[in-house]
């Protein structure tokens, strides 16, 4: 099977560095490393230009004309990969060396593994490993696990840049229309959970890079000095792909389950987002709390601090 790697970047001349070399220093070397620049204004494509001269067999790169965003971006280069595994690649972590080899062999022994997600660390923009409220979520313990496409929905978790895929899946995708999606990650991942082909591997590959320029990431690392405005930006975005859920359930035709969850999970969303807006912080709390099944702990978590922190700054 031949192996691709899909990279976009924008200004990321800051670790763009590091991340290719962990790359190229992969004891299994991909076929080819596909990169394309979102129009970045910093120094980030010489960057480019320097290693695709140092590896021109190995490394293509290609600029748009003007910035389409990482998910449009991302599913535009995903359709140019040849490979039969396609590795997601962030522009600013650090791969472990065995990344590519350990995830390409479990292809191999797995073939109903359609999306497979790694177990990462977190690194800050010094290189050192530090923990939130993620980094319970895995044990490092090697174990192999099936998502269902129900706990995807209620509990979409799974970042790409620790993730590969096969290039069937992209079949599946390719009639979505691009402005409706949240996320390239998302995507996929929904796809292969409804193909019972979504799989986790409790196996630290990857460590995950959080700054202060993140498009994507922890916001333990960020001071919020609006945390009311925050939450409704986060909830517009769940809210964005609950309605994408129930339209994708509705045009293919899915089962009455998928979509009776659908219409919960927004309904459910909206009211999140009705009572945030208006701030009735305790009635929020009730709210999650008798919906807690269809919550993340992370989502009920992000509502009570934000409560405390307006609670606090009223006085």
């Amino acid at each position: 099977m031949q192996i691709s790697v899909v990279m976009t970047t924008y200004n990321g001349e800051a670790f763009i560095n590091q991340q290719l070399d962990s790359i190229i220093k992969q004891t299994l070397l991909p076929d080819e490393i596909l990169v394309c620049d979102d129009y970045s204004n910093d120094s980030t494509w010489g960057i480019l230009e320097s290693y695709q001269i140092k590896y021109p067999e190995l490394i293509h790169i290609c600029k748009n004309e003007k910035n389409i965003g990482f998910e449009h971006n991302f599913l535009n280069l995903l359709k140019k990969a040849e490979g039969d595994i396609i590795f997601l690649s962030d522009q600013d972590d650090v791969w472990y060396s065995n990344k590519i080899k350990s995830m390409y062999q479990m292809f191999e022994r797995n073939p109903n593994i359609l999306a497979l997600s790694t177990a990462y660390d977190l690194i800050d923009e010094y290189n050192s490993t530090y923990r939130d409220i993620r980094s319970v979520v895995f044990n490092n313990n090697k174990r192999l696990k099936k998502i269902s496409w129900k706990d995807f929905v209620i509990h979409p978790k799974y970042p790409g840049m620790a993730m590969a895929v096969r290039k069937s899946l992209l079949n599946q995708v390719s009639w979505i229309e691009l402005s409706k999606v949240p996320a390239h990650d998302w995507l996929l991942n929904l796809f292969a959970s409804i193909h019972d082909g979504m799989y986790l591997w409790d196996n630290i590959l990857t460590s995950y890079r959080q700054h202060k320029s993140n498009v994507i990431g922890s916001s333990a690392n960020k001071h919020i000095s609006d945390a009311r405005a925050m939450r409704i930006s986060t909830t517009v975005s769940l809210l964005k792909t609950y309605e994408l859920f129930l339209e994708i359930c509705e045009k293919q035709k899915y089962d009455n389950n998928k979509i009776e969850l659908g219409e919960r999970l927004t309904r459910i969303c909206k009211k999140r987002m009705e009572l945030i807006e208006s701030e009735r912080l305790w009635a929020l709390i009730r709210w999650d709390i008798s919906n807690y099944n269809y919550l993340t702990l992370r989502t009920f978590l992000g509502d009570v601090y934000m409560g405390l922190k307006i609670k606090l700054e009223k006085g």
